[in-house]
C-alpha cells in the first residue's frame, strides 16, 4: 500500500458475485486502496466475504436480494458505520458509509446507488428526485473541513459533455433538467466531482447500454458515475479516470469503474 496517497474506485458490478472473476481482476490490476461497489445484488451472507478478505479487504455492506446493494471494501478499518435509507426508496440497500484512518487523517467514505427512475412520466421517476433532493439535504449537513468522498452511480449525466447523444436524450430520463438541476445543487453545495477537477473538457463514458449489442464498439456511452469529494479534498486530487477497459473483460458489467486518487 502506498503511504503518501489514497486509491479510491467506485463501481456498479451488476452483481458481486457474477462478477467476482473481474473485481478480482480489477484488485490485481490497480490494487485500490477503497473499492466502492453498487448494485450488488447479494444479501450480507451470499457475499464472497471471505475470498475479498483474503486479498486484504475490511467489507461493510448493505445488503438485499437480487436488487440494488452497496459495499464498501478498505484497506483500512472501517468506523462509525451508516447505513441510510433516502426519500423515494424505503427499504432498499442504496447507501452506506464509513470513516477510515489513513496517515493520521480521518477519512469519510460512502457508496450510493441512486434509483434509476424508469420512466419520466412513471411514479419511479418523482422517487428518483425525492432520492436525490433528499442525498443532496444530507451532504450538505456535511463540514467542509471533512474529508469526504462519496462514489457511486448516480444514474444521472450532469453535463452534455457526459453522453452521446445530448441533444436526442435531452429531457429523457438520466438526462433530465430536473435530474441534473438536483445533481449541480449537490456540487454547488461543495462536493465537486473529481474528474472534472482534473479534466474539465474531457468527454469519458461510464456506461454503455447492454440493449445495444454496438453501444461500447461505437462508444454510445453516458458518463453516469462519480466520485465527488467535499470541499476540503478539492487540492488533493492528484488522478481521476475511468478504468474503460473492464467493459471488454469477460462477462463485463454494463459499468466501468471510475476512481480517483488522494495525496495524503
Amino acid at each position: 500500500m502506498d503511504n503518501k496517497s489514497l486509491k479510491i474506485f467506485s463501481w456498479n458490478v451488476n452483481s458481486i458475485n457474477a462478477r467476482l472473476e473481474n473485481i478480482i481482476k480489477l484488485i490485481e490490476v490497480y490494487n485500490p486502496d477503497v473499492l466502492l461497489l453498487q448494485e450488488i445484488k447479494a444479501e450480507e451472507h451470499k457475499v464472497p466475504q471471505t475470498i475479498l478478505e483474503d486479498l486484504g479487504y475490511n467489507i461493510k455492506i448493505s445488503g438485499q436480494k437480487s436488487y440494488n446493494g452497496v459495499a464498501i471494501l478498505s484497506k483500512y478499518r472501517v468506523e462509525e458505520v451508516i447505513i441510510k435509507e433516502f426519500e423515494g426508496a424505503p427499504n432498499e440497500a442504496r447507501y452506506i458509509e464509513g470513516l477510515i484512518n489513513v496517515n493520521s487523517k480521518c477519512v469519510r467514505i460512502a457508496s450510493v446507488y441512486v434509483p434509476n427512475g424508469q420512466a419520466v412520466i412513471s411514479e419511479k421517476f418523482s422517487s428518483k428526485l425525492s432520492f436525490l433532493y433528499d442525498l443532496n439535504q444530507y451532504l450538505r449537513a456535511i463540514k467542509n473541513d471533512e474529508m469526504f468522498f462519496i462514489g457511486g452511480d448516480f444514474n444521472v449525466a450532469q453535463d452534455a459533455i457526459d453522453l452521446f447523444d445530448p441533444v436526442k436524450s435531452k429531457n429523457h430520463l438520466g438526462f433530465h433538467d430536473r435530474e441534473r438541476e438536483l445533481i449541480d445543487k449537490i456540487i454547488d453545495g461543495g462536493f465537486k466531482d473529481t474528474l472534472r477537477q482534473l479534466h474539465p473538457t474531457q468527454q469519458i463514458f461510464s456506461w454503455w447500454d447492454y440493449r445495444d449489442r454496438n453501444s461500447f464498439k461505437s462508444n454510445r456511452g453516458w458518463r453516469i458515475d462519480y466520485i465527488l469529494s467535499s470541499p476540503s479534498c478539492e487540492r488533493v486530487i492528484v488522478a481521476a479516470g475511468v478504468a474503460i477497459e473492464t467493459r471488454e473483460w469477460v462477462r463485463p458489467s454494463d459499468h466501468a469503474p471510475v476512481f480517483c486518487e488522494v495525496a495524503l
